[in-house]
């Protein structure tokens, strides 16, 4: 069971990374940012990879696993927060997108 998003007046999907720095906030989606380190989007044979150490993350089905993996990236540095990024699985390409919505 998941939730259906929509964005309202907009051209952009919401897999298009959201607006940084001087961007108009209407030209950017929800999708996680770039980063240095890959954690958005990401296959699920990627993320099997990523966490082979811990097979009872790697044992989860596809959908779990991306869930599970966003569960990870805390907002910030606070580790007391109880927020996790929501996440996307698309089982067409078999992807897991991070999403970033301000909590």
């Amino acid at each position: 069971i998941g939730k259906g998003i929509t964005i309202q007046n907009s051209e952009v999907s919401f897999l298009t990374p959201v607006a940084t720095s001087d961007q108009s906030v209407r030209s950017g989606g929800l999708a996680f940012p770039k980063t240095d380190v890959n954690l958005s989007p990401i296959t699920i044979d990627n993320l099997k990879t990523m966490y082979k150490e811990h097979p009872e993350i790697v044992k989860l089905n596809n959908m779990s696993l991306c869930a599970k993996h966003t569960s990870f990236y805390v907002p910030g540095n606070n580790a007391n927060s109880a927020y996790r990024h929501p996440a996307v699985y698309d089982k067409s390409n078999s992807t897991c997108y991070m999403l970033y919505v301000a909590a």
